[in-house]
């Protein structure tokens, strides 16, 4: 489901488009998006998933603000640290918002530290 806003006194066009399957995140023209949400919680994740994930994203040229929930999936440390330094490559992007809660992720500060060093983010949200 997506939808088109405009702002008259702006004349901007932002679209939002929601997800909840990784394969419905295939074949998207990334160009278009600037806000987009994905709920992919209980879907079985692995850490090869939340990278290819990451991919996908950093096409997003215009992305600007993420919503990702990836709750209840089977992801490592690994998996979720390339997650972050993919998606940091979004040129745009200032805020961030990642549910990862129950996953097997151990080492949260190193997670943590890496999205600091993104500087172009203005807002950012965590939940383990």
């Amino acid at each position: 489901m997506g939808c088109v806003q405009i702002n008259k006194k702006n004349k901007m066009i932002i679209d939002k488009q929601y997800f909840n399957e990784l394969d419905a995140l295939q074949n998207l023209n990334y160009q278009i998006y600037f806000i987009i949400e994905i709920n992919l919680s209980h879907n079985y994740i692995g850490d090869q998933g939340v990278f290819d994930l990451s991919v996908a994203l950093s096409e997003c040229v215009n992305l600007t603000i993420l919503k990702l929930d990836l709750i209840s999936n089977i992801f490592f440390d690994e998996g979720i640290i390339n997650f972050a330094s993919g998606i940091l490559k979004c040129p745009r992007l200032k805020i961030l918002m990642l549910h990862i809660n129950n996953n097997r992720i151990q080492r949260k500060l190193k997670l943590r530290n890496k999205i600091l060093k993104a500087k172009r983010l203005v807002k950012y949200s965590i939940s383990y």
